[in-house]
């Protein structure tokens, strides 16, 4: 969840360029929306939560939506006006809605009861820290020009190209294995997450 909150704040840098490059500086309205698609786009594809990892398991949700998190992203820093730039955010929005829905309830699922309530909320001190990258990143490009805002806004990628490769290390959800009629898997991921196999 890093790349959520490093994309709010690269954004906030990016907003002291991009809306006259495009010739929207006096849109206030319109940047404002353009800053806003990922969360909007989000709260409208949260439905799809439930039938994309119902289909493709937690892990393979992650994954794909995690694509959706690389990919827009690395391309809001080719676009040539605000269309583009709009359209690359509205993706964004697709994969974190139904990325922000599942990251809990895999971790909830794998997670030992005792600490469950502390996994399940640390994805929100991610995204803080995301938020701190972002307004490092600002920083780290703030004397880089007229391109400045394309790498405020594609930076945001870093964290996501780890969460792709790693997501393949971590079990699938012992729960969603069973839910699909899979006990031998779910037994042996259970076994993963757990130190015995009494357990």
């Amino acid at each position: 969840m890093k790349c959520r909150g490093w994309d709010k704040t690269g954004a906030n840098g990016a907003n002291l360029s991009f809306p006259e490059e495009f010739g929207i500086a006096d849109q206030p309205w319109l940047i404002g929306v353009i800053n806003s698609a990922p969360s909007l786009f989000g709260l409208l594809s949260a439905w799809a939560a439930d039938p994309v990892n119902n289909f493709f398991g937690r892990r393979g949700t992650i994954f794909i939506t995690g694509l959706f998190v690389v990919f827009p992203v690395l391309a809001q820093g080719f676009t040539q006006d605000w269309v583009g730039l709009m359209i690359c955010r509205l993706f964004m929005g697709l994969g974190m809605g139904i990325k922000i829905s599942t990251i809990p309830i895999y971790s909830a699922e794998v997670s030992p009861a005792n600490i469950r309530g502390g996994i399940v909320t640390s994805f929100q001190l991610w995204v803080a820290f995301g938020i701190l990258l972002g307004f490092s990143t600002n920083l780290i490009f703030m004397d880089v020009g007229r391109l400045a805002w394309r790498f405020r806004l594609s930076a945001a990628f870093v964290p996501a190209m780890p969460l792709l490769v790693l997501i393949w290390l971590c079990p699938e959800s012992p729960r969603w294995l069973m839910k699909k009629g899979r006990y031998q898997q779910a037994f042996k991921a259970f076994c993963r997450i757990r130190n015995t196999e009494l357990i």
